[in-house]
């Protein structure tokens, strides 16, 4: 992924730094070949990461941002071994602050995707932005597409 400067923000503008990962975003949902799902979410976690460190809220990833990612998550879901596995991996190693994997998590869990869609539709509220009809249905197209039909107990996965 890019390491984008701060002075890069500065002299374009906020607008310029958000549209910039936006694109970036779709050009992933557009491509059919490939799981890019953890890629977006990373995405989204750095806007967010930059906009706290810049204090400047209008970096902050917005509806669109969220809803093209949710479109790539949703298309990910078909995956039994998807890309979030090892996205929410690193999370929890990252918050753990070990150095090594958790042996007893599968690394095949199916409701990554659900998990993802569900984190992104929480955290598009907990900025304030309206969900609109799009973004519940890529939610719900999220789990009607996990295989197997494995999405009604998460506690199972965890």
């Amino acid at each position: 992924m890019c390491v984008f400067r701060p002075a890069v923000v500065e002299s374009q503008g906020a607008y310029h730094f958000v549209v910039l990962f936006s694109s970036i975003l779709v050009a992933y949902s557009r491509e059919q070949s490939g799981d890019h799902a953890a890629s977006v979410m990373s995405i989204l976690d750095r806007m967010e990461v930059l906009a706290e460190e810049l204090n400047m809220a209008s970096l902050k990833p917005n509806q669109r941002s969220y809803n093209v990612a949710l479109d790539v998550i949703s298309k990910s879901a078909t995956n039994l071994n998807t890309s979030l596995a090892a996205y929410y991996e690193d999370r929890e190693r990252d918050n753990d602050g070990s150095d090594t994997a958790r042996p007893d998590r599968k690394r095949t869990n199916p409701l990554y995707a659900g998990i993802a869609a569900e984190s992104l539709l929480s955290r598009m509220l907990t900025l304030d932005l309206r969900p609109d009809a799009y973004t519940f249905a890529s939610v719900l197209n999220t789990y009607q597409r996990i295989p197997n039909g494995k999405h009604c107990s998460l506690v199972q996965y965890l």
